[in-house]
């Protein structure tokens, strides 16, 4: 399901994960040919997380990436498509395909751009993780 959230993104891919690791890069590998701009904001692994994504960017030069560190800012893990679509996930990515979790499409207009707005102002506070 990830997988298929990522595949359907054309400029850029937000994730927040405050527990995000090398997971993520496993997921997004099948759809490193196009161009795109990945945004990670984690915490706890964010200095392996931004290794690990120097290593993806190498072998798939037409992606993007940067990782900022946050101080759990948020509680629950969020992918943002495109700026546009969100997707609630129950559990952190890095427990992809061990246990069973919930995601689900934020469909309320609202809430959606509440949590972009609450989202871009996280990153722009976060810090680069080099």
């Amino acid at each position: 399901m990830l997988r298929t959230i990522f595949q359907q993104a054309r400029q850029s891919i937000t994730i927040i994960d405050a527990y995000a690791d090398g997971m993520v890069f496993q997921l997004l590998a099948p759809h490193a040919q196009a161009r795109l701009r990945i945004e990670i904001l984690c915490s706890r692994y964010a200095t392996a997380v931004a290794a690990e994504a120097k290593r993806f960017v190498a072998q798939f030069p037409t992606i993007t990436i940067e990782v900022r560190s946050s101080i759990r800012e948020f509680h629950d893990r969020f992918v943002i498509v495109d700026q546009q679509d969100c997707v609630h996930i129950g559990a952190s990515i890095r427990d992809a395909g061990s246990t069973a979790f919930m995601i689900s499409k934020v469909e309320d207009e609202a809430n959606r751009l509440v949590l972009i707005a609450s989202m871009n102002q996280a990153w722009a506070n976060a810090t680069v993780v080099p």
